[in-house]
């Protein structure tokens, strides 16, 4: 004998064997209950007051979308937390669907708000938000085909702007072992132009310091010596000259193991601020501040671990022009400055 009951909005069904009841079935209700907790509870790593106006916005798509996608209910909320914040916050636009989940709008947050994630991360970001962008707004919205995505576009640097940001980001943090290791990934990345793994790699014994300024030796294979630029300094001086042991790491010296993703994992978990710390752009600023500075090409090249001038060339054009003047003068005594050297 079978019979069918609801009990509590939960589908049961009870079959009778031998004289004895027995439960079979899946209880449906508590699923969509532990569905509905998590989407209420999540709490991404955004600033408090920032997270308290866009939540109600973010849990209702993820809501509406939750079973009818690949993809599970932290993934959504993940990627729309995000894109959200980034319409919102940084592009200014209103907590509408019709707007915030368009396709074009979301190309345009992945083309310019994911440039910390690599290719595959944010080509899987964008297929989470374009699947919600098809279940929010429907077949009528799906009118344009998006380019795939694009090759990986050099690194901009950051502007003046960004980098007090950044200065305040490491400032601002919650512990003292974050503020040293957020301080120390800036004077490693801005101040020696050190990409994410030969920052992993750097020990206190690195650290050499004299009377023309601090010296980071690089080891691995770009290995090298790199003249720290004078106002990022400070910090390296300090955790280097702290160091318990000379092989002690100037980058997370507490950490158990070491991998590729150590720096980006790291700043996932700090304290956000408008200003994303990341090696490439912090590489990309010390390159363009040293062209900016005219330091000497083959001074530039050897410091900064590459195998000719060509692998700079792709960052002039963030270096300021120069006065025409001041360049046509540069320009006709280069063979005079040329003879000084000689002599």
């Amino acid at each position: 004998m079978r019979l069918r009951a609801v009990e509590a909005g939960a589908e049961v069904v009870t079959r009778t064997v031998g004289g004895f009841g027995n439960t079979v079935g899946v209880n449906q209700q508590s699923v969509v209950d532990r569905m509905a907790l998590t989407i209420e509870s999540y709490t991404p790593d955004l600033p408090g007051e920032h997270w308290a106006e866009i939540a109600p916005f973010v849990r209702e798509a993820v809501s509406a979308c939750e079973q009818k996608t690949p993809y599970s209910a932290r993934e959504l909320l993940v990627a729309s937390a995000r894109h959200v914040h980034w319409c919102w916050q940084t592009a200014g636009l209103p907590l509408d669907r019709d707007v915030i989940f368009r396709r074009e709008v979301i190309a345009e947050y992945i083309a310019h708000g994911c440039s910390h994630m690599s290719r595959a991360s944010a080509g899987n970001r964008r297929s989470q938000l374009l699947r919600m962008s098809e279940l929010l707004l429907g077949p009528a919205h799906q009118v344009t085909r998006l380019a795939p995505m694009p090759p990986p576009d050099p690194s901009s640097p950051y502007t003046a702007a960004d980098v007090v940001a950044l200065r305040s980001w490491a400032d601002g943090q919650k512990t003292t072992y974050r503020r040293i290791n957020c301080h120390v990934l800036l004077g490693l990345g801005m101040g020696a132009g050190l990409s994410a793994s030969e920052v992993i790699d750097v020990q206190a014994r690195h650290v050499h310091m004299d009377a023309d300024g601090v010296l980071i030796e690089v080891v691995g294979t770009r290995a090298r010596v790199v003249p720290v630029l004078a106002e990022w300094e400070a910090a390296l001086v300090e955790v280097a000259s702290a160091a318990l042991r000379p092989d002690m790491f100037m980058f997370r010296p507490t950490r158990q193991t070491t991998h590729k993703n150590l720096t980006g994992n790291f700043v996932d978990k700090t304290t956000p601020s408008r200003v994303r710390a990341n090696t490439q752009r912090m590489r990309a600023t010390w390159i363009v501040t040293h062209l900016t500075a005219g330091t000497p090409a083959k001074a530039l090249v050897e410091a900064a671990g590459v195998d000719s001038l060509e692998a700079l060339t792709r960052y002039l054009r963030f270096a300021p022009n120069t006065d025409a003047a001041e360049t046509r003068r540069a320009l006709r005594d280069a063979s005079r400055l040329q003879g000084d050297l000689l002599l």
